[in-house]
């Protein structure tokens, strides 16, 4: 009986494992608990290999020659010169973190739906800032019509006197 029980609470699992990772992803924090629990050590490996290539023909025997100097005979024994080149060769393989990169990608989503909604809201108040400002230019006109009416008038009353306002 226990073995039954037990058998269907593991068999539950896999869907509410399935059903976790799937919120955990609809709200994107999935990318960063993988990088947390499986973290990429090295960004990148480079793999150096020295091949060692020999450019002459090596004789392991010496050569042996003869040398006269005055009334003396010397037996000389040499190896023939080596060239050695030596070539290294360097492989570099990129290990990309996965996680890290989906969680940079979410970020970007993220900002850019803020950046498209700051737009918006940019032009938005760019309309109200323009309609202030142009009510205010009526308002100041009004109020200066106002305050110069009376000098106005005494001054067409003095160069037309015979007109009546």
């Amino acid at each position: 009986m226990r073995y039954l029980i037990l058998l269907l609470l593991v068999s539950c699992t896999a869907t509410k494992i399935q059903k976790s990772e799937a919120f955990l992803a609809r709200q994107g924090v999935l990318p960063q608990i993988c990088a947390e629990r499986f973290p990429v050590v090295p960004n990148t490996v480079i793999i150096k290999d020295s091949v060692v290539k020999y450019d002459t023909l090596i004789s392991t025997e010496y050569l042996h020659d003869t040398l006269a100097f005055k009334d003396t005979i010397y037996a000389v024994k040499y190896q023939p010169l080596k060239i050695v080149k030596e070539v290294t060769k360097v492989k570099t393989e990129v290990v990309v973190d996965r996680a890290t990169e989906a969680i940079l990608k979410s970020r970007i989503t993220q900002l850019e739906a803020q950046n498209s909604t700051l737009t918006a809201n940019v032009s938005k108040y760019k309309g109200r800032a323009k309609m202030f400002l142009n009510w205010l230019i009526i308002a100041v006109a009004a109020v200066v019509g106002y305050s110069i009416r009376k000098p106005f008038t005494s001054l067409v009353k003095w160069y037309f006197p015979k007109l009546k306002l």
